[in-house]
């Protein structure tokens, strides 16, 4: 009972202490992402296949294995910190990862589609380019949908 009990304060320590601090909550990011998942599912009636959430300081990558049988769109969305967040996708080619799109806009989000000749891995990396004054880290969201 008394090792419930510290168990239970020592939480309630973390969560008091750190949940006050925007700066270093999942919160912004998640909201976000609840905005990105209404529009995709709903309004798009696109089928999300993966979600991924991260803190990024410069550059993050992740792969994912592509089908021919569909048409992909791939969103990264930064949180209030990231000014301008930036997508590439690379395909394995030749012994050599190749770029094959990418997105061009200056936003916290970036959304880039893809329809694979065949079934591949693609590798795909997600760029903090610009953050907000007073800012050098944020979290990121990644979202990989299709049709």
């Amino acid at each position: 009972m008394k090792s419930s009990l510290i168990l239970a304060l020592n939480i309630f320590l973390v969560l008091d202490v750190f949940g006050q601090k925007e700066e270093i909550s999942m919160n912004a990011i998640l909201k976000d992402a609840g905005y990105y998942v209404q529009k995709v599912e709903m309004e798009f009636g696109k089928e999300i296949v993966r979600m991924e959430f991260d803190i990024i300081q410069n550059t993050k990558t992740t792969f994912r294995t592509l089908t021919d049988q569909y048409e992909y769109g791939i969103l990264a969305f930064g949180d209030y910190r990231i000014a301008d967040i930036d997508i590439k996708v690379y395909k394995y080619v030749n012994s050599q990862w190749t770029l094959i799109t990418q997105d061009q806009t200056q936003d916290r989000n970036a959304l880039v589609t893809i329809k694979p000749d065949f079934t591949a891995d693609y590798m795909i990396e997600i760029i903090a380019y610009k953050f907000e004054p007073g800012y050098s880290v944020g979290h990121y969201g990644l979202i990989v949908f299709h049709n």
